[in-house]
């Protein structure tokens, strides 16, 4: 869970805490429910981060200079 406190991602972080106890309680059948949220977490992340440009890549702080 480190990984994800470090980076802010505190939705993904609730999904991994989810999933890993349930692992811990060997709920078989809630694990599958918990991979396809994990998975959509995983998917939100990804889109947010392709629809929102990086502030501090080269392009960006050109585009603020002009």
């Amino acid at each position: 869970h480190g990984a994800v406190r470090f980076c802010g991602v505190p939705r993904l972080e609730n999904a991994l805490s989810k999933l890993a106890s349930t692992i811990k309680a060997e709920d078989d059948d809630e694990i599958g429910i918990l991979l396809n949220y994990l998975d959509g977490e995983i998917t939100a992340l990804t889109e947010w981060y392709r629809t929102n440009p990086d502030p501090f890549s080269s392009t960006a702080v050109t585009s603020r200079r002009q």
